[in-house]
C-alpha cells in the first residue's frame, strides 16, 4: 500500500481509500512515508479525523525530522484554519 505514496496524489488510480494510504504513511516509523504522504496533503489528498491526529503526532514527536515536524505542522495549520 505504501508504494502508493512515491507516485503523485494526482496519478493515484487504484481502489485502496486515499486516506487509508495516507494513514499508512503518516503511521510509519521512518521519515520517508511520512514525508511523501504530507506531499499527498500538500497536494490536496482528502482528509478526516484521524489524518488531523496522526499529522500531530508528526508535528509533535522528535523522532522525526524537523523537516518532517515542520511540513506536518504547516499542513495541520491550513487544515485546521481551512475547517473554520
Amino acid at each position: 500500500m505504501l508504494p502508493h505514496l512515491e507516485t503523485p496524489l494526482s496519478a493515484y488510480t487504484a481502489d485502496i481509500p486515499v486516506v487509508q494510504i495516507l494513514l499508512a504513511g503518516l503511521n510509519s516509523p521512518t521519515d520517508y512515508w511520512p514525508s511523501l504522504a504530507i506531499g499527498w496533503l500538500e497536494q490536496g489528498a482528502p482528509i478526516d479525523a484521524e489524518v488531523l491526529a496522526a499529522l500531530g503526532r508528526i508535528s509533535e514527536n522528535e523522532h522525526f525530522s524537523q523537516s518532517v515536524r515542520h511540513r506536518g505542522g504547516a499542513v495541520l495549520r491550513r487544515l485546521m484554519r481551512a475547517k473554520r
